[in-house]
């Protein structure tokens, strides 16, 4: 009887299932074992054990390696490597010069909404301070105008409405160019009026980053005391026509605070920032030629079929010999850890589940002479 002795991790080609086609070649793990457990019920005699019936034989193949591919870590997240144009996070770290200007770059292509400069301490680390304030894109995030504004009049009061505005977070309401309220809903009463007198009614949009142009003007009359109800009043059309005309406004920053537009891949300061500050410029450049993988919440690995080659010695004489092993059905765990170390090498563990195919054999092992 030959007595053996292995010292090597396997070499492994993986087959998809579902194709029957290879589907990756791994020569570079550290370390491969098979761990094989079954239930086990026994018979006692007398409190001791004395039948034991075997089932439900079960297997995990665990693989570790300091060294992997894009597709290896794809397999185990359940995803594909994407090849085209990706958008890439930077972040550029200046101190600004006289001409309060920076270039992030010739011929970049970057997304002109992503651009953000912070203040930052001399290391270029810590921010100390707000983000400066891009009037280029932020105007975009400002409220649209609100549309649809009705005013229904009686005798002291009159009930003013209109439609949601796209990235609203309230309205201000304007009587006679006087804010008279502040609301989160598309409606609002005022009280008070005089009878028989002629008000005008403008709303505008508000959210954190600015307000809205005003709303087409609507001029209502109230009835005579004592009357309850009102007849519905819209804009003119000519009013219409001039309200669309009007741009929407950023907040005011502030008196002294900086801030900047971008234009042609250059960052413009204003007045109110200075030469010899230290700021911190992040954006989004869309760059050609990135490999991208997505590790997606309802997408998981697939199932495969593993042959793994290792070499086995004879003890007499010596002789490596093949040793191959065939994992019928493989998947790896949804559940993996991929560890990074500024003074280890990333290592990467991942374990399949093993199963048996349509004639119950989990695996097979075969020595070739």
């Amino acid at each position: 009887m030959a007595i053996y002795g292995m010292k090597d991790a396997s070499n492994m080609i993986l087959f998809d299932k579902k194709t029957g086609r290879p589907a990756m070649f791994i020569n570079y793990a550290n370390a491969t074992s098979s761990e094989w457990s079954a239930e086990a019920v026994y018979a006692t005699k007398k409190g001791t054990k004395a039948i034991r019936w075997d089932a439900a034989r079960e297997g995990v193949l665990t693989v570790e390696t300091e060294l992997f591919s894009l597709e290896l870590l794809a397999l185990v997240m359940g995803s594909d490597v994407e090849n085209g144009t990706s958008g890439v996070i930077q972040r550029k770290p200046i101190t600004l010069d006289s001409t309060r200007q920076f270039n992030l770059g010739e011929g970049k292509n970057i997304v002109g909404s992503s651009v953000s400069v912070v203040p930052v301490d001399a290391d270029y680390v810590d921010h100390i301070g707000q983000p400066l304030q891009n009037r280029t894109s932020d105007i975009s995030k400002v409220p649209a105008i609100t549309n649809n504004v009705v005013v229904t009049a009686i005798d002291k009061s009159a009930k003013i409405t209109w439609a949601t505005s796209k990235l609203a977070d309230s309205y201000d309401i304007f009587r006679n160019d006087e804010k008279v309220g502040n609301v989160e809903a598309t409606s609002f009463t005022d009280s008070g009026l005089d009878p028989e007198t002629e008000y005008t009614y403008v709303i505008k949009a508000v959210n954190t980053i600015g307000v809205s142009a005003p709303s087409a003007q609507v001029k209502a009359t109230t009835a005579a005391e004592g009357t309850s109800t009102g007849k519905p009043v819209r804009a003119t059309e000519e009013d219409i026509e001039k309200a669309l005309a009007v741009e929407g406004k950023l907040h005011d920053v502030g008196e002294g605070l900086a801030t900047f537009t971008f234009e042609e891949g250059k960052v413009i300061f204003d007045k109110n920032a200075f030469p010899g500050e230290h700021y911190a410029i992040y954006f989004e450049e869309m760059v050609p030629g990135v490999r991208k993988l997505t590790i997606a919440a309802d997408k998981f690995p697939g199932n495969y079929g593993i042959i793994a080659d290792a070499q086995i010695r004879e003890q007499e004489t010596g002789i490596d010999n093949l040793v191959q092993m065939h994992f019928k059905n493989a998947k790896p765990q949804p559940n993996f850890t991929l560890t990074q170390s500024s003074t280890e090498p990333t290592s990467l563990s991942i374990t399949f589940d093993l199963f048996p195919d349509n004639e119950n054999i989990l695996a097979d092992m075969k020595v070739i002479d």
